[in-house]
């Protein structure tokens, strides 16, 4: 979309095509979004689009005429260092080279390729979703010209993305400041000191992150942090221990990271949540991970919504928190007000942790300022009146289990109607 004519290369047919679909796809979300009354015009922005686009199996016949050369491929040092060396003498002696890594040494990646493409040579770490997400460091080399990295500057503002330069240390800027988080992280429930999601739900109240370090595990992959991890091991107890900056403490074994990958537990990828536990041995155990990503699906109740208040303005606010498997926005069926909100809703997620925190993180959040009874569930199953929230007003948020049993809307509302008819005899 920023203009520039790609050439996309791949081992074989079938994985360029599927880069090329992975593409389209986003293309279309997009022409979507620009021309959402106009098919042709959709259309038209994907194939303007696409045709900047060639595929190939052939690494050398992709890099002949490029002007930067980007490689994304496995996070193995001399993986890299075969192709680097494969296209060095094919590439323009201008070209300048970047590696994707997250993690690996941009010097050591570049330490076979000629001298003089030495100083076009340097690192482009981009972040997963890359669409979404605007940050790229950009790593220098103690070879790097100052003209590549203004080259490679201007080619990341041309994305409508953000720079952060960094010099080539382990983990660059933002992987130096996580992967330790995470780590500990997971220490402090491998000891028992506190459970996943007490863990998870601290961060995000009390640190203001978007999400826990075990949620964050889910979506980098508990593989991919084992391998930082071991990578940096090897720096910290080798010959550049003393130029890393990495602690030997900060790299120690921790089994139960261990045993998740073992099992093949890494997260989203393996469709086997991170914080799952195979085997947990009793020192492992406070409380179970599993026990918050396997839980039944669990139902969010939000009650007192103003009329303003739609459907499409609820899931953008709660999607945020995690997959949401169901919405039931509830309306006047008969009478008088047919067809108008009836003022309440269910959002049904997918994991107790995700509608935990969605309660946790809105709880208190105005919708138009309604005065409202907040309530919460009893262990008879029924709801109990617990306080007026003074002004300013917020809209009622509790957790209600789902239910295995499928019930009509018409039942679902007399039985709210019930409780809160109850409710107000008391």
């Amino acid at each position: 979309m920023s203009g520039h004519k790609v050439v996309l290369a791949d081992v074989s047919d079938k994985a360029v095509q599927n880069g090329r679909g992975i593409i389209t796809k986003g293309l279309t979300r997009v022409a979507k979004k620009q021309h959402p009354t106009d098919q042709a015009e959709q259309d038209n922005f994907t194939k303007r689009i696409l045709e900047n686009v060639q595929l190939t199996t052939n690494p050398e016949l992709a890099v002949q005429d490029a002007d930067i050369v980007i490689e994304a491929i496995i996070e193995n040092v001399r993986i890299k260092q075969d192709l680097f060396v494969a296209i060095d003498s094919v590439a323009k002696p201008s070209a300048v080279f970047a590696t994707n890594t997250s993690s690996l040494s941009v010097t050591e990646i570049a330490s076979l390729v000629s001298e003089s493409r030495k100083k076009n040579f340097a690192g482009l770490h981009f972040f997963n979703p890359v669409p979404q997400m605007a940050l790229v460091e950009l790593i220098s080399t103690p070879l790097t010209s100052s003209s590549t990295k203004a080259i490679l500057e201007s080619f990341i503002e041309r994305l409508s993305k953000k720079a952060v330069s960094c010099q080539d240390t382990p983990g660059f800027i933002v992987n130096r400041l996580l992967v330790p988080y995470l780590l500990e992280a997971i220490r402090l429930v491998e000891r028992g000191d506190a459970s996943v999601q007490d863990v998870d739900s601290a961060m995000m109240l009390g640190a203001g992150h978007p999400m826990g370090p075990f949620q964050l595990c889910d979506f980098i992959g508990l593989d991919t942090l084992k391998h930082i991890m071991d990578g940096w091991k090897e720096k910290a107890n080798g010959s550049q221990a003393d130029i890393s900056g990495i602690e030997p403490a900060l790299v120690q074994n921790i089994a139960l990271l261990d045993e998740l990958v073992a099992a093949g537990k890494y997260g989203r990828k393996s469709a086997k949540p991170a914080t799952d536990k195979p085997n947990i041995t009793q020192q492992h155990k406070r409380k179970s991970a599993e026990s918050v990503t396997n839980a039944p699906n669990v139902k969010l109740f939000i009650g007192n919504i103003p009329p303003s208040v739609n459907e499409y303005t609820l899931i953008k606010h709660f999607k945020t928190f995690g997959k949401i498997k169901k919405l039931d926005y509830l309306y006047h069926t008969s009478g008088p007000y047919e067809g108008r909100p009836r003022g309440y809703a269910f959002i049904e997620y997918e994991s107790l942790l995700d509608a935990t925190t969605a309660k946790e993180l809105s709880h208190k959040r105005a919708f138009d300022g309604k005065l409202i009874v907040e309530y919460t569930k009893n262990t008879d199953n029924t709801l109990i009146k617990r306080r007026k929230i003074p002004s300013p007003e917020y809209t009622i948020l509790s957790l209600q289990k789902s239910s295995t049993v499928k019930k009509s809307t018409d039942s679902r509302i007399q039985q709210i109607q019930d409780k809160l008819a109850e409710m107000d005899k008391k």
